[in-house]
């Protein structure tokens, strides 16, 4: 199968202009869909001056509008909407992307009873309780847990979930919960989505002088090694070949990239390698 190459947009709010890091990455997020992008993904991040994606819903509605072509997703904490308005909206957002709606819960840390309010919701818009209106179009929407525990793993894989996997995991704990995951009889048609954070470069070296600024103002001085060595960092081919592995060792369907850098133009010229330079060496 081929690796399916997604973007995460996290709203980053260096300067303390919502604002602009709304229009910013909207404009990120339309040049992604015209470069061709599978996936592009929307992360909810509640009450952070420094990720001002709170109002998920809204954001999506906009997400469909500016995109054509890619898939569009959701990561949501369901706790924090009525579940019937959820529906709503997101039925709404389907219905304006013309059925590219993708839906994962943010299930991190103590956040296991947002799995089951998934199924729920994803059952929901499927049509079960009821007509609603607007109604999503094309049955189920496909839906991931975010997951960073292995009972979490495991629950998703008892509810029907795919899985998604947060970059701050490094390769062994990818491999357990993947493996807890499978273990519990998680559906290989479901897939498995890796987030990383991402940095290609004609060179390692101009590559990693871009990055480590990015990596020391996001995970601090003393986080910025392990953040750097998780991540895709290097030449085109180096990047390729790293995305091969992971796509190969953990059989997955694909990998969320994050543009290293909080400048529009590095971030926008970020996307665009992955697309025109790492991905012909991926599919060689």
């Amino acid at each position: 199968m081929k690796l399916r190459l997604g973007a995460l947009c996290l709203f980053e709010n260096p300067t303390a202009e919502d604002g602009r890091a709304l229009i910013r990455q909207f404009v990120l997020v339309r040049e992604a869909d015209r470069m061709g992008f599978d996936e592009i993904w929307l992360a909810e991040c509640a009450d952070d001056p420094a990720h001002p994606s709170t109002a998920v819903e809204a954001l999506l509605g906009h997400l469909a509008g500016v995109t054509s072509k890619a898939r569009i997703g959701a990561v949501v904490q369901p706790s924090r909407h009525e579940a019937e308005a959820l529906a709503q909206s997101l039925a709404t957002a389907s219905l304006l992307s013309r059925g590219r709606l993708a839906l994962a819960a943010d299930a991190r840390g103590t956040r296991r009873e947002a799995l089951a309010s998934l199924a729920a919701l994803q059952s929901r818009l499927s049509g079960q309780g009821g007509p609603l209106i607007p109604a999503a179009p094309g049955g189920s929407v496909p839906a991931w847990a975010l997951v960073d525990g292995i009972e979490a793993a495991r629950q998703a894989a008892a509810l029907g979930l795919g899985l998604w996997l947060p970059a701050e995991l490094d390769e062994e704990a990818v491999h357990a919960l993947i493996a807890a995951f499978r273990e519990a009889g998680g559906l290989a048609d479901a897939g498995v989505l890796l987030a990383r954070f991402a940095c290609p470069g004609a060179t390692r070296e101009a590559a990693l002088a871009l990055a480590q600024p990015f990596a020391q103002w996001r995970a601090g001085a003393d986080g910025a090694p392990a953040m750097l060595a998780r991540s895709l960092i290097g030449s085109h081919a180096e990047v390729a070949q790293a995305l091969r592995h992971l796509g190969e060792r953990f059989g997955l369907l694909g990998v969320i990239v994050v543009p290293m850098s909080a400048g529009f133009d590095d971030a926008k010229h970020i996307l665009a390698d992955l697309v025109d330079e790492v991905r012909p060496l991926l599919d060689d």
